[in-house]
Formats: C-alpha cells, sequence, structure tokens
C-alpha cells in the first residue's frame, strides 16, 4: 500500500494534500540525503524525490524513514 493509498483511505476518495517534512528533519538529524539513503537501502533520487514531494513512498519506507528519524510517519508527512 502506497503512502497515497494510505492516507486516501483515511482522508477519503479526494485524498489529503500534504507537506513533506524529510528534507528538514534529515538535516536536523545531521543526516545527508546519501547517508539516509543508504541505510534505508533506496536511492539517493528516491531520497530527493521524496523530499521534493515528487515520489510517494510505500507506507513501509515511509514508517523506516521515520523511525531512524526518531519521528512519526504522521510528523514526516502532515496532511492539509
Amino acid at each position: 500500500m502506497s503512502l497515497k493509498q494510505f492516507w486516501e483511505k483515511r482522508f477519503g476518495p479526494r485524498g489529503p494534500r500534504f507537506e513533506c517534512h524529510l528534507r528538514e528533519l534529515r538535516e536536523a538529524a545531521g543526516l545527508s540525503p546519501e547517508a539516509l539513503a543508504e541505510h534505508c537501502k533506496v536511492s539517493v533520487e528516491t531520497i530527493t524525490l521524496i523530499e521534493d514531494a515528487k515520489y510517494e513512498p510505500s507506507v513501509v519506507l515511509a514508517e523506516h524513514l521515520a523511525s531512524y528519524l526518531n519521528t512519526t510517519v504522521e510528523s514526516l508527512f502532515i496532511a492539509h
């Protein structure tokens, strides 16, 4: 299940618009995109696309990112 599907299920068929805070949280943790990508076993491009809101990670990846950054999925992706 993708993050989009998860949010659509939670917010209805139109789904929410969400704001990604991955870049801010990654930088606050002192991590480079490369270090985060390596830890999560994804490409640097994937991290960059998520940060630029051009790619929606799977729920599993979103949970992995949140766990590594010691936060919640809801804090990474705030729905509007």
